[in-house]
């Protein structure tokens, strides 16, 4: 039997491989719900806080950085900054920010002139990194190679002298010696750009950010939790189109496998991530066909995780642009909805 589930498996991945599910597409009209079901609870909306995957799934919707990974391939793309220069020596980068990005819209922004937002700065990246370094007990090993950074995050006096504001979009940041992982610090949840605004009014409850989603308020229970999307955010498509495409995401907390599962099956949510082989074997059985359909309705992904196990992804076929890997890091923000044709719909 055990020979059997395994031989399925592979078939059926080596039929998804023919499948263009990875390649990266655009949608002209955006709209629609996309439902996540996550097994534990999320606990925060502060980044700095953020200590479990579903914490990085929601969150990493809402906040920007400098820069970001590509969720295809991991590697590091831009985000708020559109570009970037690194010294020969690997010690100084300067950011080039764009120069049309706001923060969600907030009453914490309103100084008695009716303002519910305004524009991104550098000095908004000098600000929320010196405030990781104030708000975090044990900062990461290459956040102080910044040069300035041990220092001020002992004495807390004077700022790091390593961040330089050259002006609203410039921005340089002078690390003690080369470190080819310090982008990738960057591109963390922890090095996300934070308005002083919101964080002063609201402190750890602040929930206002940069990225394609917002959270209109925050779940403090195990219900669903709700992205609304960013009408105001800066990135385009290659077609020139406004990201995100997708109007909702509804992030919902069911810790069973088994329940999260049937609610696949029945069509309430849209995906489940992060499965081990003990449960993908039965659902294969029972649900073949749906994988095997032209097109498929089901589609199976697999990857491995950071510890190199296994890892399988079902998700229904009209969702298009999800990129699963490694990192657990998703980019919901290219994903759209997007029935697929059936064999034959289109005949007489």
């Amino acid at each position: 039997m055990k020979k059997y589930i395994l031989i399925l498996l592979i078939v059926v991945l080596q039929l998804l491989s023919c499948t263009n599910i990875n390649k990266r597409e655009t949608k002209s009209i955006p709209e629609g719900i996309l439902r996540v079901n996550e097994t534990s609870f999320h606990h925060t909306c502060f980044p700095y806080n953020v200590n479990s995957v579903v914490d990085f799934h929601i969150l990493s919707q809402i906040y920007s950085g400098l820069v970001k990974y590509e969720p295809n391939n991991l590697e590091i793309i831009p985000d708020i900054a559109k570009s970037w220069k690194i010294s020969k020596d690997g010690k100084q980068y300067v950011f080039y920010l764009n120069n049309n990005v706001f923060f969600h819209e907030d009453k914490c922004f309103d100084k008695g002139r009716n303002e519910i937002t305004r524009k991104v700065k550098a000095s908004d990246f000098k600000y929320s990194l010196e405030l990781y370094c104030l708000r975090v007990k044990e900062s990461k090993r290459v956040f102080l190679d910044i040069v300035g950074a041990k220092k001020y995050c002992k004495t807390k006096q004077t700022g790091i002298s390593g961040i330089e504001v050259v002006n609203d979009t410039t921005l340089v940041i002078n690390i003690k010696k080369r470190n080819p992982l310090f982008l990738h610090f960057l591109a963390s949840i922890q090095a996300v750009v934070l308005p002083k605004e919101a964080v002063t009014a609201y402190a750890e409850n602040s929930m206002i950010g940069t990225g394609p989603y917002f959270i209109k308020e925050f779940s403090s229970t195990n219900k669903k939790q709700t992205l609304y999307k960013n009408t105001k955010y800066f990135k385009k498509d290659k077609n020139g189109e406004y990201l995100p495409y997708i109007d909702l995401i509804e992030f919902s907390f069911i810790s069973s496998t088994r329940e999260e599962l049937e609610l696949f099956e029945q069509g309430k949510v849209d995906m489940v991530l992060g499965l081990t082989g003990d449960f993908v074997n039965d659902f294969l059985n029972n649900n073949i066909d749906k994988f095997q359909s032209n097109p498929p309705i089901y589609i199976l992904k697999q990857t491995k995780d950071v510890n190199q196990e296994n890892v399988y992804n079902f998700f229904r076929s009209n969702v298009n642009n999800l990129f699963i890997n490694r990192m657990n890091y998703l980019d919901l923000s290219i994903v759209y909805l997007k029935q697929p044709k059936r064999k034959g719909a289109n005949k007489k």
